[in-house]
């Protein structure tokens, strides 16, 4: 029996000045993610520090990173 890979989801966000908060978006998202075996490795915050080498990052982006026990887990999530 092969033991499943963990995946993740690599995501990032950039909200324009005026947006509302994401927290609603991210309570109602957190049980589902839980029933999927997610967690946050990252959690995106605005002024995060990050070096950036290549390609377009808007400034004031944010970057967050979950883990997911597989891919069919994270895909679970997603489709959810």
């Amino acid at each position: 029996m092969s033991k499943q890979k963990p995946a993740y989801l690599v995501a990032s966000s950039f909200m324009p000045e005026g947006h509302g908060p994401l927290d609603p978006y991210g309570q109602a998202t957190h049980p589902i993610m839980e029933k999927w075996g997610g967690e946050i490795i990252v959690a995106g915050e605005t002024g995060q520090f990050m070096d950036h080498y290549e390609g377009d990052w808007k400034e004031g982006a944010r970057f967050t990173l979950f883990r997911f026990p597989s891919m069919e887990h994270l895909q679970g999530f997603w489709n959810s």
